[in-house]
């Protein structure tokens, strides 16, 4: 498995309001959105209108939140305001969701998204505890994780800041120009993270090296065993 932190933060799942399994708890319902996941769980048209009726209702919290705050600055104050609402939304929404999904599909829906997260699933507090890692190694397993996921952000920082700062001082004349410097920026962002691709590999290869030596086997089994079979879309 890859460790895929390079360039995300730590995954730490969303839990919901009241009594949850740990099946719904792992679960990520931003996957649901992919075909080859709904043809895996074998979504049904019934549910995919249950669960589409769910996210209409929580976009149309997100504009109206959107109408409410546009033009306003993202303060750490304003932040703090808009996150309990966000926050349950959000949960609400996943409530909506799982509540679609029959206890098999929750199952495989969990297995896929511990897959997904990779090593870094084990990061949260909740999966832990189910592996039977204690508080003290869940803490150093953190750090390790988190410095490896450090050190290639630094890295892919390092390599595209140059660009950034670049076009940002550029003041083009007209819209087709600043069309065709987006265009370029992109381009040489996307080949300095090329260029430092095998370096962010070698700290994922290192990273998962030291995460695993952290954990016992049969900690190792007992969190593949929860990841199931193998998703190849």
């Amino acid at each position: 498995m890859r460790l895929a932190l390079s360039f995300a933060s730590l995954l730490f799942f969303v839990g919901l309001a009241g009594a949850e399994t740990f099946d719904q708890y792992v679960s990520d319902i931003r996957i649901l959105q992919a075909k080859p996941v709904q043809k895996k769980l074998g979504i049904t048209e019934a549910q995919r209108a249950k669960m589409n009726e769910a996210a209409g209702k929580n976009q149309a919290y997100l504009q109206k939140l959107e109408s409410e705050y546009r033009g306003q600055q993202m303060t750490p104050e304003l932040q703090k305001k808009i996150q309990p609402g966000l926050a349950a939304a959000g949960k609400t929404l996943k409530a909506g969701v799982l509540a679609q999904l029959t206890v098999p599909q929750t199952k495989r829906l969990r297995e896929i998204t511990l897959q997904r997260a990779s090593w870094s699933g084990l990061a949260d507090e909740r999966v832990a505890k189910e592996v039977g890692i204690s508080p003290t190694k869940l803490k150093n397993y953190r750090a390790a994780l988190q410095e490896g996921a450090q050190k290639a952000l630094s890295l892919s920082q390092g390599a595209v800041g140059p660009v950034i700062r670049k076009y940002q001082a550029m003041k083009p004349k007209d819209a087709a120009e600043a069309a065709s410097l987006r265009q370029k920026a992109q381009e040489e962002a996307q080949a300095a993270q090329k260029a430092v691709a095998p370096q962010i590999k070698a700290i994922d290869a290192a990273t998962k090296q030291k995460l695993q030596s952290l954990l016992t086997s049969a900690e190792i089994s007992k969190y593949q065993a929860l990841q199931g079979k193998p998703f190849r879309p």
